[in-house]
């Protein structure tokens, strides 16, 4: 999978991630013995360009010899899903270039580009041992931030040093007082995932208990408007599977209409139930009101009225 970095420069909004952690170290220093060079040999120019944080820490990477590997052993812990990645980009050369998560027992070729791709490649493993593999002599990348994680795809950067390091899950709460009203309301934003979700996210939530919250939620082919009450759901729908690096408009109402949710200016199918939301003291824009779910995509414009919109104008401002 490949995925072009978003200049920071442009105005992304928040981005909501969970928990990560990068067991990669050194992950921005290829000249660091943890990446051990191996076939006809890499041989590594530190810090040669502007990474794409803007910083002058990518390095060059130069095949010494034909299939010339740099891998990192990391270890050995549980078989489960993990993926393994860095940016990359062409320099020199249109030999192939390769990724392994299992110390070259496979290789995955990857499209390297004359600009900024995060690459990577997933794997069920327990003994993870990542790297790169420049199959022709002479050919040079660009490289910049070696990144594993226990996870289906990598996440943003988690810079490293000596050791493997965590970075917190990002939680945006608000207070609900004055904010929000549990009898009728509106809620939108605009969101744009890194990924294709294969689970469920939320993208705003507020938490009372497992049996009692209200969330606005995607499982992997539904966005849901979710009012949870006394452990029963009801879910105002519309069937979209999300495409990494697209953008969306989401609204979702509740009131004596019933609930109802609307995607970029399509009107889902609506819940009838008129009960009053559940809402607890805090809401959470890119969280399902409980710190959790986090959707990894870039959260902006969220907006609240407290009282319910017209399907019309649910239309008219997520066009």
């Amino acid at each position: 999978m490949a995925r072009t970095p978003i200049p920071d420069a442009t105005l992304k909004g928040y981005f909501a991630e969970g928990q990560r952690q990068n067991r990669c170290i050194h992950a921005q220093d290829f000249t660091n013995a943890a990446w051990v060079s191996g076939g006809g040999g890499i041989a590594v120019t530190p810090n040669s360009t502007t990474a794409p944080d803007g910083t002058t820490t990518a390095d060059t990477l130069t095949a010494s010899g034909a299939n010339g590997t740099l891998i990192q052993d990391l270890g050995v812990v549980a078989s489960a899903a993990k993926a393994g990645g860095l940016y990359l980009k062409r320099k020199t050369g249109t030999g192939n270039i390769d990724l392994t998560l299992d110390g070259g027992s496979t290789w995955t070729t990857v499209a390297v580009t004359s600009s900024w791709l995060l690459l990577e490649k997933t794997q069920t493993l327990a003994d993870e041992d990542f790297g790169i593999r420049i199959v022709t002599s002479g050919d040079e990348v660009y490289a910049w931030q070696g990144q594993v994680e226990t996870a289906a795809f990598i996440s943003s950067p988690i810079p490293t040093t000596t050791a493997a390091v965590t970075r917190n899950a990002e939680v945006e709460s608000f207070p609900t007082s004055g904010n929000i009203a549990a009898a009728a309301g509106t809620i939108s934003l605009a969101f744009a995932p890194t990924h294709t979700p294969s689970g469920t996210v939320a993208l705003w939530g507020t938490y009372v208990d497992a049996s009692n919250y209200t969330a606005i939620l995607h499982d992997g082919a539904n966005l849901i408007f979710r009012k949870r009450i006394a452990a029963s759901n009801y879910d105002a729908t519309i069937a979209n599977a999300f495409t990494a690096g697209t953008s969306y408009k989401v609204a979702a109402s509740w009131g004596v209409a019933g609930t109802t949710i609307c995607l970029n200016g399509t009107i889902g199918t609506p819940h009838a139930n008129t009960t009053s939301a559940q809402i607890a003291a805090t809401m959470q824009f890119g969280a399902d009101g409980n710190s959790l779910q986090q959707p990894f995509a870039a959260i902006k414009s969220p907006r609240i009225w407290t009282k319910q919109l017209s399907d019309a104008t649910l239309q008219s401002i997520t066009t």
